[in-house]
């Protein structure tokens, strides 16, 4: 039924209803009124909101009695019809009094029909609305409630999917709906004869598994009804002629599975096989005739699936055009496009071309070369949302990993200064990703190294890693300097010593992990390296100060050992140094007993030949020194002629 007229004429019409249902005690009348405003409403955002206005929800709350169950359904059925209108009528919906503890109670109704119309009002009321999980998790009882009426009806089944999907937002949601049971009624759903139970059981099941490997993993190991795994499901679903919106969720949930040992140790070449249906599927919804959702979505996934995955990116290589594709990301028009979605579309695409150049040199060259991709990445690595900058950050830094590309594009385009903006922001995945990238743009045969390091570049790193509270930073911090360092100056070299102090290197060397050892003992052995500037380095640092270093450090996991025995062997390049270690009984005993064991053998023969020093005055005295501690023998080194100083460490990241 459509009624025409001005707002005045439709709440005076409708007020004529509300009076008449509050003074009939009629369950029939009240029914048939009930019915008439429903037909009234549907259909008609303008009567919506004109019956709202004059307070029919109340009006018809009151009316209904646990005994009337046609009444309570047709009510809970206009309740949906009004949810359904303007966005500020589920606002006016949520503001009446005792509206959520009406439908809360009325989904636990014996009553079948009561049920699925509570059911449907529920869904139409948390659809898209940013506090529906407050809503839900807020009643642990009816998540469990819902789960039990999942096998008991198939009308049950989607609207109670729906709100799940709807409502699990984090890994809080994730953890609450596993911890109650739900992967246990979900595995028949995903072979029901109705697409869309089959679809809202893939969406619950992406939305369970985003990000959460623990949960992903449980899912991977479900069987359907016929015994067959979820992987071997999804293969069997992205092969049907589905809606776009079906592959691409399919796709997104594959993508979860990807970090699982479960993908890849299912049937010989299904992991490949899906990979195979997957990935051109995922590219061609990235195309611009898609939605600005599943562009994002699809770019997402294709991240997801590539990242850490070196056949992988190549196989969305070369799938037809992805690159040019995953370029128009940057070139949408703002008119008509509301900002929000513009942001997530250029991070979604920046994601996943970071994802395809992680490995590849050959995607990277096609990428750069690109009409206008760097002016695209800088404008990325200048945009005032932090998430857009970052993902830009982050496909600069896959970028970085090519020799050439360091000599020639990235160059010449100065890009770096961007970088190094972005190092001094506040906000800390800035700070790791520019760190990471920083790595790469200081290494020896970098042309930008000379010019970062005139922009003190170097203070700003030792800054981060003594203050910042965030060990990913120190931890890049740390691995930047041992790059700079790498080949270095002279004055470089004691410039970062002063920088830094002896104390940060006492802090460094007695953190927990051992990953902030090993590179702190990596960073020494880069700057103790070059004959002539051995002596002087280790005065500058300490001789105690650094053969404590080694001694404390060789009685740690062989990995830490190892490093700190190449250490030892720049340090016995020094002519000074040579005697200084010589000299130490302890150390000269401590390195006997590590000569016993296997793992230590290599770099202690190279300690040996330095100490030696065959080619230098001397020698028969440095040689008799260690016969004393019997640690010549092993290694049979009296014909060593010259030194093998451990070469520095860089890291191309």
């Amino acid at each position: 039924m459509t009624v025409f007229g001005d707002v005045d004429t439709l709440i005076a019409n409708n007020e004529t209803l509300v009076i008449e249902i509050r003074n009939s005690t009629n369950p029939q009348t009240i029914l048939e009124i009930i019915r008439q405003i429903h037909d009234i409403i549907t259909g008609s955002s303008r009567q919506k909101s004109a019956m709202l206005s004059i307070g029919i929800v109340p009006v018809l709350m009151n009316h209904c009695t646990v005994e009337n169950y046609e009444v309570l359904a047709e009510v809970l059925d206009v309740f949906t019809s009004l949810s359904k209108g303007a966005s500020s009528n589920r606002d006016v919906l949520l503001e009446c009094d005792g509206i959520l503890e009406f439908v809360i109670k009325a989904n636990y109704c014996e009553n079948l029909r009561v049920k699925m119309a509570a059911l449907r009002f529920l869904r139409a009321l948390l659809h898209d609305f940013p506090s529906a999980p407050d809503i839900l998790f807020a009643e642990s009882e009816l998540i469990s409630h819902f789960i039990t009426l999942i096998p008991e009806h198939t009308e049950f089944q989607l609207p109670i999917l729906s709100i799940f999907t709807t409502c699990c937002k984090n890994d809080l949601h994730q953890n609450t709906l596993f911890a109650a049971g739900v992967l246990d009624v979900l595995p028949p759903l995903i072979s029901s004869p109705n697409q869309r139970i089959v679809f809202a059981t893939v969406s619950l099941f992406e939305a369970l598994c985003r990000d959460n490997l623990v949960i992903a993993q449980a899912v991977s190991n479900l069987t359907d009804t016929q015994g067959n795994s979820i992987i071997e499901v999804i293969e069997e679903l992205i092969k049907w002629n589905k809606p776009a919106d079906f592959l691409l969720k399919i796709c997104q949930l594959f993508a979860h599975f990807v970090q699982l040992p479960v993908i890849w140790d299912s049937p010989p070449d299904l992991a490949f096989k899906l990979y195979s249906l997957v990935i051109p599927t995922l590219v061609q919804h990235c195309k611009p005739t898609n939605s600005i959702e599943h562009r994002i979505a699809a770019a997402n996934s294709i991240a997801d699936l590539t990242t850490r995955q070196l056949n992988l990116q190549r196989g969305a290589f070369e799938t037809e055009h992805a690159m040019s594709i995953l370029c128009k990301y940057f070139t949408i028009s703002t008119n008509g496009t509301d900002s929000q979605s513009i942001n997530e579309l250029r991070r979604a695409g920046f994601r996943a071309l970071a994802a395809l150049t992680e490995n590849d040199e050959e995607s990277r060259t096609q990428l750069l070369e690109s009409e206008k991709f760097l002016t695209y990445l800088l404008d990325g690595l200048n945009d005032p949302c932090s998430a857009v900058s970052l993902a830009a950050a982050t496909c600069l830094h896959s970028l970085t990993r090519s020799v050439t590309k360091l000599r020639t594009s990235l160059y010449d385009s100065s890009i770096w200064k961007q970088l190094l903006l972005m190092l001094q922001m506040s906000d800390i995945q800035l700070q790791c990703v520019s760190l990471a990238t920083f790595c790469n743009f200081l290494l020896p045969f970098s042309p930008c190294r000379q010019d970062i390091l005139s922009e003190n570049v170097v203070k700003i790193i030792v800054e981060k890693l003594k203050s910042s509270e965030c060990r990913e930073v120190r931890y890049n911090a740390l691995f930047s300097l041992m790059n700079v360092t790498y080949q270095s100056s002279r004055e470089l070299k004691m410039h970062i010593i002063d920088l830094l102090g002896i104390d940060a290197f006492h802090e460094l060397l007695s953190d927990s992990d051992p990953e902030f050892i090993m590179k702190t003992l990596g960073l020494l052995r880069n700057l103790i390296s070059g004959t002539k500037d051995i002596d002087d380095i280790c005065l500058k640092l300490g001789d105690e100060f650094l053969l404590k270093i080694v001694f404390d450090s060789t009685k740690q996991s062989p990995e830490v050992t190892e490093q700190a025995l190449c250490l030892l062997a720049n340090m016995a390049d020094g002519t000074r140094m040579n005697d200084v270690i010589l000299c130490n009984d302890q150390l000269l005993h401590h390195l006997k007993d590590l000569s016993t064991q296997e793992c230590n053998k290599a770099a202690i023969s190279n300690c040996v030949t330095n100490l030696l020093q065959n080619c230098e005055p001397g020698a028969e005295q440095r040689k008799k020194v260690m016969q004393q501690f019997d640690i010549l023998i092993p290694f049979d080194q009296c014909s060593v002629t010259a030194s093998v100083t451990s070469p520095p460490l860089s890291r191309f990241d």
